[in-house]
């Protein structure tokens, strides 16, 4: 019975650091809505962004152990532009960059084959699951730059 306490508490501690961790980097203005704590964490990550669509990229973010697949999740910004991912499936803490021009794709690189720049100077990224679901956000520009990795 003993044994079952002591891990009842530690499960608990757990749980409320991992609580206080994610408000934190929400006071610190990370910018980052996700809906289900119990699905494997894709986050989007720092976009680079110059008005050229070949120089232009978003960076996903698998931040849990486990695996997680892509296929059918998608990229828009708030003119609607959006791009459905093929293929794409990223390991434990791995990244994918998700440019907007054109290019071959690879396990580190997908391009959406686009002819003009799709990130704005003031925007927001949301990351959806093939059902639909706002895994993620990240918003950017105007007063005040929220997107910590955002280049002008």
């Amino acid at each position: 019975m003993h044994a079952r306490r002591i891990a009842s508490m530690l499960l608990a501690a757990t749980a409320a650091a991992a609580v206080l961790g994610t408000g934190t980097a929400q006071a610190a203005g990370h910018p980052h809505h996700r809906i289900d704590r119990h699905r494997a964490i894709v986050e989007l990550g720092p976009v680079h962004r110059d008005g050229n669509a070949s120089r232009e990229w978003i960076t996903l973010t698998n931040t849990s152990g486990r695996p997680v697949d892509l296929r059918g999740w998608t990229l828009s910004d708030r003119d609607r532009h959006s791009f459905r991912l093929r293929h794409v499936s990223l390991r434990g803490h791995q990244s994918v960059r998700v440019h907007t021009g054109h290019g071959r794709d690879t396990f580190r690189d997908v391009y959406q084959e686009q002819r003009r720049s799709v990130w704005d100077r003031v925007d927001t990224a949301t990351l959806r699951d093939d059902r639909g679901r706002v895994v993620d956000q990240a918003s950017w520009g105007g007063r005040i730059d929220h997107h910590p990795g955002h280049r002008r």
